[in-house]
């Protein structure tokens, strides 16, 4: 996998995309979320999302465990 340099990320385009009407400036590649400055920030943003989201359903089924199980 060839990363972008810093050179060659003029050439990248970085007007936002349009597609039936929705307007975005990331896109999906490969399972991770890249915007038009290439900063990572909403990738970022949404894996941070999931881990809480899967933290609050750990924590929600844990009540269900035994005493010794929900300790471990």
């Amino acid at each position: 996998m060839r990363c972008v340099t810093h050179r060659r990320q003029h050439q990248l385009c970085t007007e936002a995309l349009t597609f039936r009407g929705a307007t975005s400036s990331t896109v999906r590649d490969l399972g991770v979320i890249l915007d038009t400055e290439l900063s990572f920030g909403p990738h970022v943003n949404q894996l941070v999302s999931c881990c809480f989201h899967q933290l609050r359903r750990i924590k929600s089924s844990v009540r269900a465990l035994p005493t010794e199980a929900a300790k471990q």
